[in-house]
């Protein structure tokens, strides 16, 4: 038997006959084989270029959840009086915002009187989004700006509450559907 070389210098038998025989792949050459390329596959798939690639992943929270005119209410008061003030909530998911236009200027807190106010859009589940507020004064007892949580407790009718907050501990403020779209 004499040795043959290919074109990488690596050689193996040549048998009289003239015919190649290759030596068999072992079973662990197999799974080094296999295992790398599982783990390239994996690498791509996980990488953040490959999720742009794949398209945008959806977004959990369904936004005819919050469609139609709202008011929120702190009192036992017929919610959707014609003297109270309505809400409408857009979302703009692409770039994870939620807009809030009133139907007239209302104080907000500790600033001027808007007609409309937004939020980044952290986070969102199937029936909450977790927001935070553009220029929050506000903070947490850890010194980081408020979160909010919005979160559709029944058809119709949402609560809130700060993230740092227990977990089941809301505000008096219901979010009560007036008209649906």
């Amino acid at each position: 038997m004499r040795l043959a070389c290919n074109d990488a210098g690596s050689r193996w038998p040549v048998a009289s006959d003239g015919e190649n025989h290759l030596p068999k792949p072992s079973w662990i050459t197999l799974m080094r084989t296999l295992l790398s390329r599982l783990l390239a596959a994996t690498l791509l798939l996980a990488s953040p270029m490959a999720s742009a690639a794949l398209g945008p992943k959806a977004f959990a929270f369904d936004p005819a959840q919050l469609a139609g005119t709202w008011t929120e209410s702190a009192s036992n008061d017929l919610a959707c009086a014609p003297g109270n003030m309505q809400i409408r909530i857009g979302l703009d998911i692409p770039r994870q915002r939620i807009e809030f236009r009133l139907d007239r200027l209302r104080k907000l807190g500790d600033r001027e009187a808007a007609d409309r106010y937004s939020a980044q859009i952290l986070a969102a589940t199937p029936n909450s989004l977790i927001i935070r507020y553009d220029n929050e004064q506000r903070v947490t007892m850890s010194g980081k700006a408020v979160e909010w949580e919005l979160t559709v407790v029944a058809p119709g009718i949402y609560r809130w509450r700060a993230t740092d907050w227990a977990r089941h501990e809301v505000n008096a403020v219901v979010g009560i559907r007036c008209q649906a779209e």
